[in-house]
């Protein structure tokens, strides 16, 4: 297999996936803010709930598995499957905004939904929150390897 092709196949999946994630990130956020048109569920957009109601709401999707999983899988794609591909830092570096952006956003609506909260929500939601700030730190510390300071 010629691994030109390979790598060119590499960062087009990575950049796909970055997509992917931003697409999710950006109707979780639409979801919480209740933005005029919010797209979602039965309860979203709904002007009846409260900042608190909606942070819980969105905490899940927000900080969920395949929001911190998509990005880490691009990175380790693009980065660290062989040799690097020609644009890989600025992969890595796009897959670090869209995490922390969609960790920041998680961490308000957890804050904002903990007031009027019972349950297990604080303590799942807690565990997404540490789960996609570990997605965050190895997305970081690939973005500072080394290996991609010569990478576009």
């Amino acid at each position: 297999m010629d691994t030109t092709e390979l790598r060119r196949v590499r960062e087009y999946v990575a950049w796909l996936l970055l997509v992917a994630a931003l697409v999710l990130v950006v109707v979780g956020a639409w979801q919480f803010l209740n933005l005029p048109g919010s797209p979602g569920g039965s309860s979203f957009g709904s002007a009846g709930l409260s900042f608190a109601e909606r942070g819980q709401e969105t905490v899940g999707s927000l900080a969920a598995v395949d929001v911190t999983l998509l990005p880490v899988a691009a990175v380790l794609l693009a980065a660290l499957a062989g040799r690097p591909v020609p644009r890989a830092r600025r992969l890595v570096l796009t897959a670090v905004v869209i995490q922390a952006v969609a960790l920041a956003l998680a961490v308000i609506a957890w804050g904002a939904a903990l007031p009027s909260s019972g349950g297990w929500f604080p303590l799942t939601a807690a565990v997404d929150l540490v789960v996609a700030g570990a997605g965050l730190i190895l997305s970081v510390t690939v973005l500072r390897a080394p290996v991609l300071r010569h990478a576009g």
